[in-house]
């Protein structure tokens, strides 16, 4: 069984660093040059030319893929091609490096402040409310969007959290499916007694099944991402407090 690290970091020039790395057979850079030449990337006098480096990047084009067997969640060539345009769309950057027989690195930047000058003048801070009982991911979510001018509040069960909003206004809910005293299928169903769809909520969690997904999509106003896609939720959130708040204003 290969073994797969997560590390996560802020630098002094608020940049979140996000490396992702195995200890897996590595990029099979031979392979990929021969696919790059046979999708029309490059040609082959650019292949032989090219130093391991730049084959490595070839990873970054969408629909590039050395896999044979395509399946539902892998081998179409998507996955690392959509994580450098979300980075790129943050000003952020992605690099790999790659060992034969070593493993693979991928090292995601982010920058860790998005400037204030992006609200309106006089404007409160949007609140959301964090509901996740795993504080390693409490913690996760508050650095990724620690870049934003928003309040925070953190909450490990769903009662917790429907007490909270019951009592206080919150902007934007992000919640787990699975935790205790209330979880979070019952949680979403008490805010939309409470709020009906003016607030919008973004569930992430790992249990998302085909029927599970559909009694979700019920729900307007509902953004479901699975755990793999943490990435997507600064986007996700600027868009729905940031970009929402200035078309109201204008």
């Amino acid at each position: 069984m290969g073994v797969l690290k997560i590390k996560f970091a802020c630098d002094d020039d608020y940049m979140v660093i996000i490396e992702i790395s195995d200890d897996g057979r590595g990029i099979d850079r031979e392979k990929l040059g021969m696919k790059a030449v046979e999708k029309g990337i490059i040609s082959i006098f650019e292949c032989h030319r090219m130093e391991a480096e730049m084959i490595n990047d070839l990873i970054f084009h969408k629909g590039l893929s050395t896999v044979e067997n395509v399946s539902y969640t892998s081998g179409r060539g998507v996955g690392v091609a959509e994580l450098m345009e979300s980075a790129k769309g943050l000003g952020g950057s992605v690099s790999v490096r790659s060992k034969s027989g070593k493993g693979t690195k991928l090292t995601v930047n982010i920058p860790h402040r998005i400037p204030r000058s992006q609200l309106l003048p006089n404007q409160a801070f949007p609140r959301i409310m964090i509901c996740e009982d795993e504080v390693e991911l409490q913690v996760l979510y508050e650095d990724i969007l620690g870049t934003l001018d928003v309040d925070i509040c953190c909450f490990s069960n769903g009662l917790d959290g429907l007490n909270a909003i019951s009592q206080e206004k919150f902007d934007l809910v992000i919640t787990d499916l699975q935790m205790p005293d209330m979880e979070g299928e019952s949680l979403i169903a008490r805010i939309r007694d409470i709020h009906k769809e003016s607030i919008p909520i973004i569930v992430i969690s790992s249990l998302l099944d085909a029927e599970l997904d559909a009694v979700l999509r019920e729900y307007d106003n509902l953004i479901l991402l699975t755990k793999d896609r943490v990435i997507d939720i600064l986007p996700l959130v600027k868009d729905m407090l940031f970009c929402e708040r200035s078309r109201v204003a204008q």
